[in-house]
């Protein structure tokens, strides 16, 4: 089965280089392009993608919010690819080793629209999460002609109304307004379904009190270098994530990590 990975990022190249330096380590030949939000584009961003042979494709400057617009043109990107499988990440996101190979033969079967790098918080209300997801991509073009008319807007709550409008009848109304809560709803309304693993195979450094996205002053600091391992620490230090992340995410993250 023919396969892209598409990654896309804001402003972290320090998580963006463990991203692709995980991707590499798994795959050394798969198709990867960096998908740089809303104009991003430096010299460290440039060395990443060049370090780990990924093309890189930077989105026009808009101001839409969060990285809904940059993800889902992403995602669109990949079905006029002809792949048959589209591994979607965040630049946050870091694979574990056999990654590809748990979600490769669960969508060959066949019975899964997506596959899950993450073990969902609660089952029974959050099944899909987009950090990491592989998706077989029939499924992910339904998906997409299901996304409602201005969907895509500046603020959050502008979102929140087109998506709870468009399913109302859908058990997650109220939730996540972006591309998890699209996603959602979507699968629920096709009856489509997603697989999720046994235990994490993939570590959400973005995620939780960390607020790498926010809180600027949380951000590594020092050459491009020093960053890098700054990230790398605490992607392997069980206690300097426990402080940051909770320690149910962690247990679960880096009990993935060790098998």
């Amino acid at each position: 089965m023919t396969e892209i990975v598409t990654v896309a990022t804001f402003k972290r190249n320090e998580l963006l280089w463990l991203c692709l330096e995980a991707i590499r380590r798994e795959d050394a030949a798969i198709d990867v392009t960096v998908w740089a939000d809303r104009g991003w584009h430096d010299q460290e961003l440039e060395q990443t993608c060049l370090a780990f042979s990924a093309h890189l494709f930077v989105q026009k400057p808009h101001s839409y919010y969060g990285n809904s617009f940059n993800v889902l043109e992403s995602l669109r990107w990949g079905l006029r690819s002809g792949a048959q499988i589209h591994h979607s990440l965040e630049d946050d996101t870091i694979i574990h080793r056999g990654y590809f190979d748990f979600i490769r033969p669960v969508l060959a079967t066949g019975r899964y629209a997506c596959a899950l790098g993450r073990v969902p918080g609660d089952i029974g209300t959050t099944w899909y999460t987009s950090p990491a997801v592989s998706w077989d991509v029939g499924a992910l073009k339904q998906c997409l002609d299901l996304i409602p008319f201005g969907y895509i807007t500046e603020r959050r709550e502008d979102m929140q109304k087109v998506l709870d409008a468009a399913f109302s009848k859908s058990k997650f109304v109220y939730g996540s307004a972006e591309q998890d809560g699209l996603f959602l709803r979507c699968l629920e309304s096709l009856k489509l379904k997603s697989w999720y693993p046994p235990y994490d195979l993939a570590s959400h450094l973005g995620f939780f009190s960390f607020n790498y996205n926010r809180d600027w002053d949380l951000r590594p600091q020092g050459t491009f270098e020093e960053r890098i391992a700054a990230c790398r620490k605490v992607l392997h230090d069980r206690e300097k994530r426990t402080e940051l992340f909770g320690a149910r995410i962690t247990e679960n993250e880096m009990g993935g990590m060790l098998r």
